[in-house]
């Protein structure tokens, strides 16, 4: 702690540094986290919605993929090899910030919130990160399955 201002040079501060209730919270969250089954269930179903999207990008031929591990994911408009998403030079020149920006207009109207950050790095744009979180249950990924299908049924209309 004595890296940490006053006595270091490390300067820590937040809006809710320190308060109880959020350490509180974080507390039981971290509880929840260590019960069994806990990662299980938050894998089983982000993997049911990765393979989900999987699907409708090829069904709908929507250049792109999906790519995710634990509860975190991206979609890769416009980079139809996977090998390459981990590598910014590359993404950068073929990631279609377009059809991404389309993408999040159309799953906005239909109650699935994404980011859209396309504007930053003087209009380069690079996959967000998104996510789920063990509150999402089977039916709300097969609920957000079916109003993806309907984003991406658009998109391909849309496509020339």
């Amino acid at each position: 702690m004595s890296a940490l201002n006053p006595r270091g040079r490390a300067i820590v501060s937040g809006t809710y540094t320190g308060a109880l209730m959020p350490v509180l919270v974080a507390i039981e969250c971290l509880k929840m986290m260590m019960e069994p089954g806990f990662y299980e269930r938050l894998n089983t179903q982000a993997g049911r919605l990765y393979s989900g999207l999987a699907e409708l990008f090829r069904r709908y031929r929507i250049p792109g993929h999906v790519r995710g591990i634990g509860a975190r994911f991206a979609l890769f408009f416009g980079v139809d090899d996977p090998n390459i998403d981990y590598k910014f030079r590359d993404i950068v020149q073929c990631y279609d910030v377009s059809l991404y920006k389309r993408f999040v207009e159309l799953a906005l109207k239909q109650g699935l919130y994404f980011h859209f950050g396309g504007w930053a790095l003087g209009g380069v744009a690079t996959p967000e990160h998104c996510g789920i979180t063990a509150a999402h249950s089977a039916q709300d990924i097969d609920l957000a399955l079916e109003k993806f299908e309907k984003v991406f049924a658009q998109l391909q209309q849309e496509l020339p």
